[in-house]
């Protein structure tokens, strides 16, 4: 299991970040930030969706995501930088940050 926890930049505005224990996972985190905010429910809709089909896309601002059922790959758009993670560990960070935003 991938050990992530939910943390705030700013706890007057609420600006959550994700931070894993394991920094090979960086370039996720640094995703959750430039789109959660913006896209998080739409993020958790494109993760849920490769639950019913083989293959999903998501396209934010500077990231992208490109989804499998197993494992999803986070780009940076800007960088070509990449990061692959699990499918279902993304989607419930995913959910996670989504209500952290609330």
């Amino acid at each position: 299991m991938i050990g992530y926890k939910i943390d705030y930049i700013d706890e007057k505005k609420k600006i959550p970040v994700v931070v894993f224990e394991d920094d090979k996972y960086k370039l996720v985190a640094e995703f959750f930030l430039a789109e959660g905010r913006n896209f998080g429910r739409e993020i958790l809709a494109a993760l849920t969706q490769a639950q019913r089909y083989p293959a999903a896309n998501f396209a934010g601002n500077a990231f992208s995501l490109d989804i499998a059922v197993d494992f999803t790959v986070v780009t940076n758009d800007f960088t070509d930088a990449q990061c692959r993670i699990s499918t279902d560990i993304l989607r419930k960070v995913a959910a996670d940050y989504v209500v952290a935003c609330e």
